[in-house]
């Protein structure tokens, strides 16, 4: 297995990368978007990482407060699922209690993520409701074995409408 955050198919066309080797590494690719694009992603693995290191480190951790998973949610991460990994070790080396708070995160953490405050609580609600859609299009697509009619029919919309929201969510009916 192997990654990069380099745009692989310009590296070769520029010759910088071995295209012998591209097609020796290139069995299955997988796409996996950054961290800032899988923001509910950071709950699950900072738990993971809280987990992993607090065993590594003989520690007891009962998890983080409310405003340091914020803090995480709210960053960037430049460094992705490593960054993440990181700052999370670093928390528990410095972890005072059971809980960590913001006052364990690095400064360029609770920095940059409360300058990146920028979505409003409508915000939020919109993309929450837009998961919630969609989940809940597939949820009744996959009771109804894929079929588009009865689908529609079960939500009481139109099939036509049915189909505009899948092109929209990229949902198919298989």
């Amino acid at each position: 297995m192997a990654s990069t955050n380099r745009d692989i198919e310009e590296e070769l066309r520029k010759e910088r990368f071995r295209q012998d080797l591209f097609f020796r590494l290139r069995v299955i690719e997988v796409d996996v978007p950054p961290l800032r694009e899988r923001r509910e992603d950071i709950p699950l693995l900072a738990a993971h990482f809280l987990e992993s290191y607090g065993a590594r480190y003989g520690r007891r951790i009962d998890g983080m407060t409310r405003e340091a998973l914020e803090l995480l949610t709210g960053y960037e991460w430049p460094g992705n699922v490593r960054e993440l990994k990181n700052v999370i070790e670093r928390a528990v080396a410095y972890l005072k209690g059971p809980v960590i708070t913001p006052e364990e995160l690095p400064e360029v953490v609770v920095r940059s993520a409360r300058r990146q405050d920028r979505y409003t609580f409508r915000d939020w609600r919109q993309m929450t409701l837009e998961r919630l859609e969609k989940e809940f299009l597939e949820k009744t697509l996959a009771e109804h074995g894929g079929n588009v009619s009865h689908t529609a029919k079960a939500l009481g919309i139109h099939r036509s409408t049915l189909q505009r929201l899948m092109r929209r969510w990229n949902i198919s009916a298989s």
